[in-house]
């Protein structure tokens, strides 16, 4: 290193300035004295330089080095932080949105609960309806087997065709409108009443007797 040479020539010079001075037959000159003095001074000064500079550089590389592995410390400590900290950010997010999901399912299961409810309302509404609708007006008719035609034999008008047992047809000029039997074994297709609205001039043909209900408009 340059420090080094420089340490080499100032021991040189003074081995010189010793021979020098303690030779009896060599001697020197007072102007050979002082540039040999001048010379190690400068060579003195320029090494004291360098080797302030050597050290400082040394030194400062040492506290960078040292600053260097406190903030890679600092570095790795602050990921493992971050890692933490966005672990536990995605875990109650993901709980959240659980928890969200879990109080929307909530909401639809009392929703369909209220819909079901809704619906046995509708159904009971439904079914006082219906049985407004077919409240009776006044006595029943009871007809043998036979044909009929409305406004003649019966009136006009919405009944219950009810208590026979076979066919039962009506007619609307000329043209079929019902085509039922009348009886209790669903099993056979048969129906133990049915609801209708007959016109003036209607035809009924039934196989067996069977009553008819007038029903409240």
């Amino acid at each position: 290193m340059k420090v080094i040479k420089l340490s080499a020539s100032i021991i040189m010079l003074m081995f010189v300035l010793a021979g020098c001075s303690s030779s009896s037959e060599k001697k020197i000159t007072e102007d050979e004295y002082a540039d040999l003095s001048s010379r190690f001074e400068e060579i003195s000064s320029e090494n004291i330089y360098n080797a302030d500079k050597y050290l400082n550089a040394k030194y400062s590389k040492i506290e960078l080095e040292t600053e260097f592995s406190e903030l890679s410390g600092n570095y790795e400590e602050l990921s493992s932080n971050y890692e933490e900290l966005i672990g536990k950010f995605e875990s109650d997010a993901y709980k959240k949105e659980i928890e969200s999901l879990k109080s929307e399912l909530s909401d639809l299961k009392k929703d369909k609960k209220s819909v079901k409810q809704d619906v046995s309302d509708a159904k009971k509404e439904l079914s006082a309806l219906n049985g407004d609708i077919i409240k009776a007006k006044g006595n029943p008719i009871s007809l043998p087997a036979g044909e009929f035609t409305v406004g003649t034999d019966f009136l006009e008008g919405r009944y219950r065709i009810y208590d026979g047992n076979s066919n039962f047809v009506s007619y609307r000029n000329g043209k079929l409108k019902i085509n039922i039997i009348l009886g209790n074994d669903a099993s056979w297709g048969q129906v133990s009443e049915y609801i209708y609205e007959f016109n003036y001039g209607d035809t009924v043909t039934s196989g067996s007797p069977f009553k008819l209900q007038a029903i409240a408009e």
